[in-house]
This record gives C-alpha cells, sequence and structure tokens, in this order.
C-alpha cells in the first residue's frame, strides 16, 4: 500500500488542514526481515514560457530535502530506531532499514526542504 500526500515545506506556516509536513505509514513485521521504504517527490514543472512551448515536467530541478524515520510500537508508545536526512535531485528514492524483532513499525516521511508538492511513501516488510 502506498500513501499520497500534497506536503508543504517544514515549518508549514499558514498550512490548511489537508495539507501536512509528513506522511506516516504502518507495516507489521512477522519476524526478521527488511522494511524497504520507497519516496518519490515532487515533480517541478516548467511554464512554457520557460520552455518555449508546451509544459514540461522536469524530474532532476531542485532538490527535496526530506527525513526519513522508523518507529517501533513498544508498550502503548512509539519508539525511534533509525532516521536518514537526505537531499537528492531524484524523483524517486529507496531506502531500507533490518530488523529483527516481529512488530509494528512505522515509517514516516517529513518534507525539510522548500518544495512543495505530491510526495508517496510505500512501506513493505520482506521476511528474511
Amino acid at each position: 500500500m502506498a500513501l499520497t500526500g500534497y506536503l508543504v515545506p517544514f515549518p508549514d506556516p499558514g498550512a490548511f488542514d489537508l495539507m501536512s509536513r509528513w506522511l506516516e505509514q504502518d507495516v507489521k513485521a512477522t519476524g526478521q526481515g527488511i522494511i524497504t521504504v520507497r519516496v518519490t517527490m515532487p515533480r517541478i514543472i516548467r511554464r512554457p514560457a520557460e520552455t518555449g512551448g508546451a509544459p514540461a515536467e522536469v524530474s532532476n530541478a531542485g532538490f527535496a530535502r526530506k527525513k526519513l524515520e522508523l518507529f517501533r510500537h513498544c508498550g502503548g508508545e512509539w519508539i525511534p530506531l533509525a532516521e536518514s536526512v537526505t537531499a537528492s535531485p531524484e524523483a524517486a528514492e529507496e531506502l531500507t532499514w533490518a530488523v529483527t524483532d516481529p512488530g509494528l513499525y512505522r515509517t514516516r516521511l517529513t518534507n525539510m526542504g522548500g518544495m512543495e508538492g505530491q510526495f508517496s511513501l510505500d512501506c513493505r516488510f520482506r521476511p528474511g
């Protein structure tokens, strides 16, 4: 299952209720394995005046600075396990974390940069 949301920059002064700085997704681990998180960032659209014609999609212009975090549910609380802050011109990024215990895990994508737009988060558990 992938989550998609319109994320505003962090902090988000004046953000509307339907906009947020982050996306969260829970995944259940049945034992030892790998949690894979795939993130897609907004694509910058150039206006016709900038391209000399029709609107053009540019996937590698600008950088989306973001933070990915991994939490584990334990005793009614979410315990932070790991985090990674990256700034990449790529339209998609993938990160993996090894987990050793079964349980409920949560990934959170936070928009740390000035880029605003449609972000998606896809988190999956692979046993082994």
